[in-house]
């Protein structure tokens, strides 16, 4: 077992407040947008029966979107995917865990439509951070903690995988663009994803930093990789 130093989020949430919409002060021509102009956060609502739903988050054009998902996932969304590892989050009581939203936040901003989904999301998660302060009166800050973590390693005679190209990036919503490509290059999986089930991860032109995180969560691994 390893032990290495991983900066840990500490969350402190005192007051939640749904349903109400923000309306930031007017950004100057040059400025880029702190705030959304309007947002919604409910519970997420019952969607057993519904065919084609998704959960997670997307963001299409000036619009952020994110569906059943943990107020500690949307923490981890706003201030730890930039990282090369996502960072651990504690604190806040276990029901930012068990407590889903629905979220919909929207910002006058065309220029978000032109960037790519890494763009977009490096532009967008300033604004979440905001929301997440002025709806649930979030507070949080750093620290480094010894943890367990895994390590890893290439197994003996070297990594068995095949280097490829680098996708381009995807541009305008993701989830539209995955759709456009099954469309037009059927039964070909779209490059830059992963997807995992049964036991088996299939991934197509990614790279490793990006796949840890997707095998992790799939293997319900109890620790940082």
């Amino acid at each position: 077992m390893l032990r290495a130093c991983s900066k840990l989020l500490l969350v402190s949430i005192l007051v939640i407040a749904e349903g109400r919409s923000q309306t930031p002060p007017n950004p100057t021509a040059t400025d880029v947008p702190k705030k959304f102009d309007v947002a919604s956060i409910r519970p997420s609502a019952d969607r057993s029966g519904q065919s084609g739903d998704w959960m997670g988050t997307r963001i299409n054009g000036g619009t952020f979107e994110s569906r059943r998902t943990s107020l500690k996932a949307l923490v981890r969304f706003a201030y730890a995917n930039a990282a090369p590892e996502p960072r651990m989050v504690s604190g806040g009581g276990g029901w930012i865990d068990s407590q889903e939203w629905d979220v919909v936040a929207k910002v006058d901003d065309p220029s978000l439509a032109e960037l790519s989904h890494k763009e977009r999301s490096s532009r967008v998660r300033p604004m979440v951070q905001a929301l997440l302060e002025e709806r649930f009166k979030l507070r949080l800050h750093s620290e480094l903690r010894p943890t367990p973590v895994y390590a890893l390693v290439q197994a003996k005679g070297g990594a068995k995988v095949k280097e490829v190209p680098a996708p381009q990036d995807a541009k305008g919503d993701w989830m539209e663009a995955m759709s456009r490509f099954s469309d037009e290059n059927p039964g070909k999986p779209f490059p830059g994803s992963i997807t995992c089930g049964s036991g088996l991860c299939t991934a197509t032109a990614v790279t490793i930093s990006e796949a840890i995180p997707q095998i992790a969560g799939s293997s319900r691994a109890d620790r940082l990789v």
